[in-house]
């Protein structure tokens, strides 16, 4: 009798059992499938989320403000804006998720808002000129209602006798209701056109990529100062760290001008191309949007 044969059925029934026995035990520690080893607690997820978030943070605010001096349409522009675009992405839902779990109506809509104005500014050059997608629409109706309600808050703020709503003044409500309001006229008159074409989507691509750049300094550099040392934190230097989240929104009129004019080197018509655009000779201005 070969008994190499007979051994072979017990070899592998021994085998299986082993596997079975090793797949228990992945099942017993698996986070998935065994409800009691998930040890994971929302302190913890708040630890990732705002790890991730102050990460993407700080590598936005260095690539905006590296692509606001770097010459537009050049390689190292479109570059630096790619990763400023990604960064903003995290850094945007990290805050949007940290609003929620804090129930900070501020912080979810602040980083949505951020979500906003970099998908509407990438997919201004992105897209194929003329054309328009679903993404464009939600984006009309989520600007909005965001201006309708900031709206609202500003006549509560108004009526109220100490003329303030949600711990903010009137003059808050109604400049942020009217920025709001803009950039919903510039998405509506983006769908009813179409898309930009020319110069136009540059503007509107520069418009919003500067509020971005603030959006996403300011909440660092205005409203947490206290976590800088005391040597910054303190004037003269609290000055100049008020003064940088503003600083795109002082360039800004500076392209914007040299865009609408057609001077200087801002940017060369193959620059523009490769950027996603084509400007008329005769320049081809637009409104900011």
């Amino acid at each position: 009798m070969d008994t190499s044969r007979a051994l072979v059925p017990a070899k592998r029934g021994k085998q299986e059992r082993r596997y079975r026995r090793n797949a228990e035990k992945r099942r017993e520690i698996c986070w998935f499938t065994n409800p009691a080893s998930r040890d994971v607690t929302e302190a913890d997820v708040e630890t990732v989320v705002l790890t991730v978030h102050v990460v993407a943070g700080c590598i936005a605010m260095l690539c905006g403000f590296a692509a606001l001096a770097i010459p537009k349409g050049s390689t190292w522009h479109r570059s630096t804006g790619h990763v400023f675009a990604v960064a903003m992405l995290f850094m945007g839902t990290g805050a949007a998720v940290l609003g929620y779990l804090h129930a900070s109506s501020g912080d979810l809509f602040g980083g949505m808002l951020v979500i906003y104005l970099v998908a509407t500014a990438w997919l201004t050059i992105k897209r194929p000129q003329g054309r328009i997608g679903p993404v464009e629409y939600a984006a009309m109706v989520f600007v909005a209602a965001m201006a309708a309600s900031s709206a609202y808050s500003a006549f509560l703020a108004g009526i109220s006798e100490a003329g303030t709503y949600d711990g903010r003044g009137l003059t808050y409500h109604v400049l942020v209701a009217a920025v709001l309001g803009g950039w919903a006229v510039g998405d509506i008159r983006n769908i009813l056109n179409r898309g930009l074409s020319g110069s136009k989507r540059l503007v509107r691509h520069l418009n919003r990529m500067c509020f971005a750049v603030f959006a996403a300094a300011g909440p660092i550099f205005i409203a947490r100062l206290q976590v800088f040392p005391d040597y910054l934190s303190q004037s003269p230097a609290r000055y100049a760290l008020l003064a940088l989240p503003f600083l795109p929104l002082l360039v800004m009129p500076y392209w914007l001008v040299r865009l609408r004019g057609g001077r200087g080197s801002f940017p060369s018509s193959a620059s523009i191309r490769r950027f996603g655009a084509t400007v008329s000779p005769s320049g081809d201005g637009g409104a900011a949007e």
